[in-house]
């Protein structure tokens, strides 16, 4: 049965493939927002670790000038006793 040109059966096979096409719209913008959340994660993370190693480097330039502090200290120290 023709109804505008359009029979039935194609009109319900239009009606099935726009509700697909909504079902696959709401998917693409759940997608896009868990790709922001993990986006957004994925920052915190990368901020956390670079001022992880920002402190460890710190730590590590501290500890090397204490260190040469010290083996001056321990060469004078076996200088003068000799």
């Amino acid at each position: 049965r023709l109804v505008g040109g359009v029979n039935m059966g194609e009109m319900y096979e239009i009606m099935i493939l726009k509700k697909k096409i909504e079902k696959l719209q709401e998917k693409i913008n759940r997608l896009r927002i868990a790709r922001r959340v993990l986006m957004y994660i994925i920052e915190a993370i990368e901020n956390e670790k670079n001022a992880k190693i920002k402190a460890l480097t710190e730590e590590i330039y501290r500890l090397r000038k204490n260190n040469k502090r010290y083996a001056r200290l321990l060469f004078k120290k076996n200088t003068q006793q000799s």
